[in-house]
C-alpha cells in the first residue's frame, strides 16, 4: 500500500508557484533547493514513475481560484426559485447544479476554501464531487428538475449508500456539503482504496487551512485512510473560522505537523493551531483537546496519541516558511537574502522527512546542506528580529490582541481570527532557556548562554514575557513547541 499527497498552495499562489515565472522576480525570490514548497513537492513527485500518479496540487484562493474555478472537479446543488419563470412539473422549486461560482473578494475573505479543500480530494480519486448543503439533500431529490441539472441525473448523486449527511464518524468535525458521487465514480475510489492507504496533506496558509478541512472530510467519507497533515504557517484570515479548519479528528494514524513562522507580526495573519477531536478510553466520551489551553489536559485517548501532534516554530515572516528567500518577507518586492531563505530550506529539509517516514518517495536533503542552513539560520537572529518591523498592508502597524498593543509578536489561535480575546503570542507558549540552561550548538560550538539560545530562537520580546508567558508555557502544561533547527538536530 502506498501514500498519496495532495499539495494546496496558499491564497493568491498558484500550483506552480516558483517554477513557472510570472511576474519578473517570482521566481528568483523563492529558493533554488525549497522552491514554494508545495509546488515543488508535488513536481518532484510527478517525476517518480510508477505508472500512476503520486500527487495532485491545487492553486490558492483569490485570483488563481478564480482563474480556473471552472475546471475543478466538484459541483453545487441548491434549490432555486423559479417563480414567475414559467410553470415546472414540482412547482416552483427546482434542484439547481452549478460551476463554482466566481468570489470577487476572495484573496480577503478566503470563501473558495472548503471548496478547494474538497476539490483536492475528488483530484486524487479522478473522480467528480456533488456537494450538497447539509440536510439537502431530500430536497434535491424532491425538487429535482432537467431544467436545473446541467445534464446530470439522480445516479450521479448515488454514492455512498450509508452517508447522506453528517456525522458517520463522530470524530470528523462538519463542514458545509454533504459529498455525492456516482456509481461509477465508486468503483474509481474503491480501486483508489486498494492500492493507496495513506493520504498526506501539505499546503501552505490558507492552504494549509485546506489541509485541516480535507481531514474532516477525509475522516468522514473514507474511514479507512490514513491521514498525515503538513501545515506550512496556517492563517485562515480575519473572519469567523468554523469548526472545520480549527480540529482535526484523533482517530488512529491521523498525524498534525504545524511548521510557524515566530517573526510574523502582521494583523489579520494569526496562525491557526488545531484541536483533537478524540474519544476518552475511560469514559467513552467525545473529548476535544486544546493544545493552547492550560487547563485541557490530553486525557487517555482511544487510538490516539499526543506524539502525532507537533508544534514547530521558525525564523521569518510568513512567506519564509514556504521557500521565500525575501529579505524582509515581502515576496518579490524586495531584494533576496540567502540567509533568510535558509529557513525555507530547513522548512523543506523537515518536510521532506516527514513525508519520506509516511511512505513518499523522496529523497532526503544532505546533511551538509541542513548543517549550513542551520549556521546562516541561528547567525542572522538581528535581522529576522528587523523583519518584525514589516507588515502586509498600511493598517497593520498597530493591533489588539487580548485587549493590549501588539508586542511585534506572532498571532495564534486555535479558535477565531475575528474575536480578540480569543488571540494569543506565540511566543507565550514556548520554554525560556533560563540562566542556568546550556546547550551545546549543532556543530560542536562551545555551550551557550541562555541570552543567546533565546535570541537564536526569537524569544526577544519581554512584553510578551511578562504578561503571558507565566499564564501558558510558564504553566507547563500547554503542548511544547519546539525550534525547527533543534528538531533536525535530532
Amino acid at each position: 500500500m502506498e501514500t498519496f499527497t495532495i499539495c494546496y498552495s496558499g491564497t493568491d499562489c498558484y500550483l506552480d508557484q516558483s517554477l513557472v515565472l510570472r511576474r519578473p522576480k517570482e521566481m528568483n525570490s523563492y529558493n533554488p533547493e525549497s522552491g514554494y514548497i508545495p509546488s515543488k513537492i508535488h513536481n518532484r513527485l510527478s517525476n517518480v514513475d510508477k505508472g500512476y500518479p503520486l500527487s495532485v496540487t491545487l492553486n490558492g484562493c483569490g485570483g488563481p481560484y478564480n482563474e480556473t474555478r471552472e475546471h475543478l472537479p466538484i459541483r453545487l446543488w441548491d434549490i432555486a426559485d423559479n417563480t414567475g419563470s414559467g410553470p415546472l412539473v414540482s412547482g416552483d422549486y427546482y434542484a439547481e447544479c452549478s460551476l463554482p461560482p466566481n468570489i470577487s473578494d476572495d484573496s480577503i475573505s478566503g470563501h473558495s476554501l472548503e471548496l478547494i479543500a474538497i476539490a483536492g480530494i475528488a483530484m486524487m480519486f479522478g473522480v467528480t464531487f456533488h456537494l450538497v448543503p447539509l440536510g439537502n439533500l431530500d430536497q434535491i431529490k424532491e425538487h429535482w428538475h432537467e431544467k436545473g441539472a446541467s445534464g446530470y441525473t439522480l445516479d450521479d448523486l448515488a454514492c455512498p449508500e450509508s452517508n447522506s449527511r453528517w456525522n458517520n464518524n463522530v470524530l470528523a468535525t462538519v463542514g458545509h456539503y454533504c459529498i455525492r458521487w456516482s456509481k461509477q465514480d465508486d468503483e474509481k475510489i474503491n480501486a483508489f482504496l486498494t492500492k493507496f492507504n495513506t493520504v498526506a496533506l501539505l499546503g501552505h496558509s490558507r492552504g494549509g487551512v485546506a489541509c485541516i478541512i480535507a481531514a474532516n472530510y477525509l475522516a468522514e467519507w473514507f474511514k479507512t485512510l490514513s491521514i498525515k497533515i503538513i501545515a506550512l504557517d496556517p492563517v485562515p484570515g480575519t473572519g469567523n473560522w468554523w469548526s472545520c479548519l480549527t480540529t482535526i479528528p484523533g482517530q488512529a494514524n491521523t498525524e498534525y505537523v504545524g511548521i510557524y513562522a515566530i517573526d510574523e507580526t502582521s494583523a489579520g495573519f494569526n496562525g491557526v493551531v488545531p484541536k483533537v477531536k478524540a474519544i476518552s478510553q475511560s469514559t467513552h466520551a467525545e473529548q476535544v483537546w486544546d493544545p493552547l489551553d492550560p487547563n485541557k489536559q490530553v486525557d487517555d485517548f482511544k487510538n490516539w496519541n499526543i506524539s502525532n501532534y507537533e508544534l514547530l516554530y521558525t525564523r521569518g515572516r510568513h512567506a519564509t516558511v514556504p521557500g521565500s528567500r525575501s529579505a524582509y518577507g515581502n515576496g518579490d518586492s524586495d531584494t533576496v537574502d540567502d540567509s533568510v531563505g535558509a529557513s525555507g530550506n530547513l522548512a523543506n529539509a523537515y518536510v521532506n522527512r516527514k513525508l519520506s517516514e509516511w511512505g513518499v518517495p523522496l529523497s532526503l536533503c544532505d546533511q551538509s546542506d541542513i548543517v549550513q542552513w542551520m549556521s546562516q539560520v541561528n547567525n542572522n537572529s538581528a535581522h529576522f528580529k528587523e523583519m518584525r518591523n514589516h507588515n502586509y498592508g498600511p493598517a497593520n502597524a498597530l493591533g489588539k490582541v487580548n485587549g493590549f498593543f501588539f508586542y511585534n509578536a506572532r498571532g495564534i489561535s486555535s479558535t477565531s481570527g475575528r474575536n480578540g480575546t480569543a488571540w494569543n503570542y506565540l511566543e507565550a507558549f514556548i520554554t525560556y532557556a533560563s540562566s542556568h540552561s546550556s546547550v551545546q550548538d549543532y556543530n560542536g560550538e562551545p555551550t551557550l548562554d541562555s541570552d543567546e539560545i533565546n535570541s537564536r530562537r526569537g524569544l526577544i520580546n519581554t512584553g510578551v514575557r511578562a504578561k503571558y508567558y507565566e499564564k501558558f508555557a510558564g504553566t507547563g502544561r500547554v503542548h511544547p513547541w519546539v525550534y525547527l533547527v533543534d528538531r533536525l538536530k535530532q
